[in-house]
């Protein structure tokens, strides 16, 4: 069995937010989206305000400034989100064992079976379980042993068949 405890808050939330676009297959082409279209855009702002028409040139602009900050505001969101959530800097302790994962603080008891899972991520600096494309949780290295670490891989190789290796870490390989 494998137990360790982390704080739910802001920093939390957004490393693991952070490591879920980091593995997604459709980073690439976002991004590709976000440069032509704020190059695209941006061309046409400036002709815009060129030909004198500053209204209608804010349109575009506005796509290359939210293209631009799109991060930042994802960022801003989550941590606006938290601040209204009962969990809120509560101290979660996880536990894995054969019969899966167990989550409880003073307002949260949770158990998901091995079912549950459908795919492990692998960081240099933690995990990703994905309960489905969108749901997952975030187990972050640092709150767990050198050897609790292995432990928890080797579970996770055990019960859950897909595994990606998003960064591999050299310390634990």
């Amino acid at each position: 069995m494998t137990t360790f405890a982390v704080k739910y808050d802001a920093d939390f939330l957004d490393s693991a937010f952070s490591r879920y676009r980091r593995q997604h297959k459709g980073r690439f082409v976002i991004a590709l989206v976000k440069i032509l279209g704020s190059l695209i855009f941006g061309a046409v702002a400036i002709l815009m305000f060129s030909n004198g028409d500053f209204f209608i040139g804010l349109i575009p602009l506005t796509f290359v400034v939210l293209a631009t900050l799109s991060t930042p505001l994802d960022s801003w969101l989550i941590r606006r989100s938290l601040a209204k959530s009962p969990f809120k800097d509560d101290e979660l302790t996880i536990k894995f064992d054969d019969e899966g994962f167990h989550a409880s603080s003073s307002k949260l008891e949770m158990k998901l079976h091995w079912q549950v899972f459908m795919k492990v991520a692998h960081f240099r600096d933690g995990l990703l379980l994905f309960q489905g494309p969108k749901q997952f949780n975030w187990i972050p290295s640092s709150s767990l042993q050198h050897g609790e670490f292995s432990e928890l891989v080797a579970l996770l190789r055990k019960h859950v068949k897909e595994h990606k290796i998003v960064e591999q870490d050299k310390m634990r390989s």
